[in-house]
Order: C-alpha cells, then sequence, then structure tokens
C-alpha cells in the first residue's frame, strides 16, 4: 500500500503548476514565512496591514519548512503534503487490519488510495489531508485504548488531536469527539466508553492537548490583538452562520452526492455497503464505528450555512473505505449482486456524461480541445474499468473485480499526471504571466492584481518574485490607475492575453517611474 500509494502521489509533482487556489495561497504564505521569516504573524502580502491567514499555523509551517530546506517550488509544496497522505493510507490500512483482519485491512487501503477525491487532494497541498490524518489517528488511539485500557494511547490521542488543532482548527477535535461519543452510546457503554475511568488520567490528557493548542494562540493573540482575534474565531465559528453561503438543509442532500462522486470508482460498493450498514440486521461493532464515522462528517458539514465543497469531506474516506472494505470481504453476503449491479450504473452514468459534457464543452468552445480530450478520455476509461469490475462482481468473481478497479484506477490517474503539464498550463497561466512580471524587472516596488476570482490572485501570487505588497480592489482600480507617471500596455510575447483572463485589467505592477498594465485585447 505505501508503495502503490507513494507511486500515484509522487509522481511528477514537480511536473505542473499548482492548480488549486487555496493550495496557492497556503504556499504564497509559507514562501513568506520561508524567505521572510514570517512565522507567527503568517500574512499572505508584505505589508504590515497585509492580510493574514485565518487558520492555525502547522500545516503551513511544514510547508514553509519544506521551502526552507528545497527552495520554493510546486514539488517542494506538494512533498510533504503528499508524504503525509501516504501517511493517511498507512494509518487507514492499519485501522482496518486491526478491526477486520488482514484482507479487508488491505482492500481498505485501495479503495482508499484509488478514490478519486484522495488522489486529487493528496498532490494539492491544503489542509484537507492533514485533518483526515489526525481524525483517523485519533479515532485509532482512542479505540486502541478502550480496548487496552493503557493509558498511553489515551495521552497520543489527546496529542494527535491537538495537531489537529494546531493545523484546522476546533473541528479536528469535534469530528472524532462526535463519532466516539456516538458510538460509545449507541454500543452501551456510553460517554465514557473511550475515556479513563480516573480523573487523573483524564486531566493529564487535556493537559497534553493544551500544551500543543494553547502556546501558538496565546502568542499570537499577544501580538496580533484583539482584531486577530475576532477575526480568527469569527472565520472558523460565529460568521458561517451570520453570513451563511448556501441553502439551510441544501448540504444533507449535496454532500452525499458528492461523497458518492468522490468515491469514484468505488461508489457503486460505497453506496451498498452505507446501506447494509443502517439496516437492522447489522452487530458488527466495527461497521457501526465506520457508518457513524460517515454520517457525523456529512451531518456536521451538512448543517453549516458554508460553502458545499467536496474537499470538506475527506475525513470521512477513510471510515467509507472501511465499509466497502468489510462490505466486498463479508462471507455472509458473499454471492450477493448488488455492489456490482450499482458499480455497473454508476459507469454507466460517468460514461454517458463524458460523452454528452464533453461534446457540450467541445462544441462551446468552453475549453481547449487538450481538456475535453483529456477529461473525456479519463472519463471513459474510468467507466469502462467500472463496468468491468462490476460485471466480475456480478458473476461472483470479487478479487478479480477488486483488482480491475485498482489498477484501472491507478492506469487512469498516472494518464492524468502524464498529460498535466500541457492541460494545467492552458486552464491556469499564471505561471508564465508572472515569470514575465519577473523578467521585466526584479526591484519592484508594487505589485497589485485585481482579478474576476480570489482563486486567480493566489495562483499568480505564488510565482511572483518578489511577492506584491497589496491587491488592488475593484474601488481601488480607477484611482490607481489614474496616478501620475507613464503607463504602458504589455501582452505576452507572440500572443495575446489567454483568453481565460476575463477581467478588462488584470495585473499591474508598479516600477520607479510608472505603472505596466496588462489590458484584454
Amino acid at each position: 500500500m505505501v508503495a502503490l500509494a507513494s507511486l500515484l502521489f509522487f509522481a511528477g509533482i514537480g511536473a505542473y503548476p499548482l492548480v488549486d487556489g487555496d493550495a496557492a495561497f497556503y504556499g504564497r504564505v509559507a514562501r513568506n514565512a520561508a524567505e521572510r521569516g514570517d512565522w507567527l504573524p503568517m500574512r499572505f502580502s508584505l505589508n504590515a496591514g497585509g492580510y493574514q491567514v485565518d487558520k492555525p499555523p502547522l500545516g503551513i509551517w511544514l510547508m514553509a519548512a519544506s521551502f526552507a530546506l528545497f527552495g520554493p517550488s510546486e514539488a517542494a509544496a506538494r512533498a510533504q503534503h503528499a508524504a503525509l497522505a501516504v501517511l493517511l493510507v498507512m494509518v487507514t490500512t492499519v485501522f482496518a487490519r486491526r478491526r477486520l483482519g488482514p484482507l479487508p485491512g488491505l482492500l481498505a487501503g485501495l479503495v482508499l488510495t484509488t478514490a478519486a477525491q484522495v488522489f486529487y487532494l493528496a498532490r494539492e497541498p491544503m489542509l484537507d489531508v492533514p485533518l483526515a490524518l489526525s481524525v483517523v489517528l485519533t479515532i485509532d488511539l482512542a479505540d486502541r485504548f478502550a480496548a487496552s485500557r493503557r493509558a498511553g494511547f489515551f495521552y497520543l490521542a489527546c496529542a494527535v488531536a491537538g495537531a489537529g488543532v494546531l493545523c484546522k482548527g476546533p473541528l479536528a477535535l469535534v469530528l472524532p469527539v462526535v463519532v466516539l461519543v456516538a458510538d460509545g452510546v449507541w454500543s452501551g457503554g456510553g460517554v465514557g466508553h473511550y475515556l479513563p475511568n480516573g480523573w487523573k488520567q483524564r486531566t493529564i490528557g487535556c493537559l497534553v492537548l493544551l500544551a500543543i493548542v494553547v502556546p501558538w494562540h496565546l502568542a499570537v493573540f499577544v501580538k496580533e490583538g484583539w482584531a486577530y482575534a475576532d477575526m480568527y474565531v469569527g472565520t472558523i465559528s460565529w460568521r458561517r452562520w451570520a453570513n451563511p453561503e448556501s441553502l439551510p438543509g441544501l448540504g444533507l442532500v449535496a454532500y452525499p452526492a458528492l461523497l458518492a462522486v468522490g468515491l469514484l470508482p468505488w461508489t457503486g460498493a460505497a453506496v451498498a455497503a452505507l446501506v447494509d450498514a443502517c439496516s437492522s440486521r447489522t452487530r458488527s461493532d466495527s461497521v457501526r464505528l465506520a457508518s457513524l464515522w460517515v454520517l457525523a462528517t456529512i451531518a456536521l458539514f451538512a448543517i453549516s450555512p458554508g460553502r458545499i465543497v467536496l474537499r470538506y469531506l475527506l475525513p470521512a474516506f477513510p471510515g467509507a473505505a472501511l465499509l466497502v472494505a468489510n462490505r466486498l470481504t463479508d462471507p455472509a453476503v458473499r454471492y450477493e449482486r448488488t455492489p456490482g449491479v450499482l458499480t455497473i450504473l454508476a459507469g454507466l452514468v460517468l460514461a454517458g456524461w463524458a460523452v454528452t459534457a464533453g461534446l457540450g464543452l467541445k462544441a462551446a468552445g468552453a475549453a481547449p480541445e487538450i481538456i475535453v480530450l483529456a477529461a473525456r478520455r479519463f472519463a471513459l476509461l474510468l467507466a469502462v474499468v467500472m463496468i468491468a469490475g462490476g460485471a466480475a462482481w456480478v458473476a461472483r468473481r470479487r478479487v478479480a473485480g477488486v483488482i480491475v478497479l485498482a489498477l484501472g484506477a491507478s492506469a487512469g490517474y498516472l494518464m492524468l499526471v502524464a498529460s498535466a503539464p500541457a492541460i494545467v498550463t492552458q486552464l491556469y497561466p499564471e505561471r508564465a504571466i508572472a515569470a514575465a512580471v519577473n523578467g521585466r524587472s526584479a526591484v519592484a516596488t508594487r505589485v497589485a492584481i485585481f482579478r474576476a476570482e480570489p482563486a486567480e490572485i493566489t495562483m499568480l501570487a505564488f510565482y511572483l518574485n518578489p511577492p506584491f505588497e497589496d491587491c488592488v480592489t475593484a474601488e481601488q482600480i480607477e484611482r490607481f490607475v489614474s496616478r501620475p507617471g507613464d503607463r504602458w500596455v504589455i501582452e505576452l510575447p507572440g500572443r495575446p492575453l489567454p483568453s481565460l483572463l476575463r477581467t478588462e485589467l488584470h495585473v499591474m505592477a508598479t516600477y520607479p517611474g510608472g505603472v505596466i498594465a496588462w489590458r484584454k485585447r
């Protein structure tokens, strides 16, 4: 599992630009920390009032340490993150092996490694993989404590939860606690099933957690003041409710559908496993824990009025992998064809999407030809793999079906990796634009960016050297360009500005003596 995960997560990680705007944002902040020593008040831009990160620092510190060791690059940004993703696979495999047995443990690792969303997030350095790792490791250590009653496991679980909080915020503690409390109550063990009996050990565990979480929070709040405290606390709690970004209750419908998409090519088996886990005949403690794991993650995000984003569900994927592994190796349902039928249906739906959506994009000219072609090829390959794997399960050849899905999905991912440099360069031309700015002058006093999408701002900012001092907003842009001094309009050598840069004025760089501007032609 380590070899397969390493192959999929590390192959070509430095061959193409960053894809996700959040990854580029964290990358720019990490560059500033590594190059300027801004490890405590982490900032996106360089001026004293620049936007600060509203997340805890541990994940960004790891990226900054990678930049300090190997220099700022896509490979350095992704390598430390991919290593955490491999560790996530390892912990999930060991946990499933201990709870379900050797074969289900191996299968759980395969499902997690080859799930589409895990493959994508393992290669884009954000905070979701560290969060998922802290959740699965906390649950694993708490479960080991409940089985052995050895206090060391409880203390380690508290330490891991503290590290998760320092990486992603209170969710890293809330999520495993909700899962474990619900499992304890359902099993009849009560709330204290995963807690030591004595208050002394409970107090020590709390102190371990606080010793990890408190120092940074205290230091940054003392240094930055109550304005930072309001931003940090508000972002992770009440502002999501004060300014809802989605309709109430929409997440209860959207997140299960998104989870099904993220679990490709294992969607059919996952649906069958979750339905079977919720049935009255289920008596397995491991299945109960895994189903609560998935459902609690969905519920926590579904009741939040914040944005509905698939990657938020990553902490549920280890639980889903356990359910699929148990379902496909359960001797009581050895000859049931439901997972195979559902997998075939999902494959047919994916094939239909590949044909119709691909042709639609091509006809409308909404995407370059190379992107349409790659999307259709990957979707069709995955659809064929799912139909073949589902057919093997219908024919009562479960091992063959697992092999087809795992190897077929892996081949598709490696195909995407091979074509990623050409595809991403056309989708995100920011690296080329930044190279033109960097080559124009190395002594820019201010580079200000105005774009339609915040993600595009951060994608460009990651590659600028030196970084800009601040962003220019839509309200400021007219006043800014009318400042005294000469103005130039420049284009990329040999071709106009890429069509994906959609706004009237995209990049401005103030040098001593004037303004350089890109305008759409």
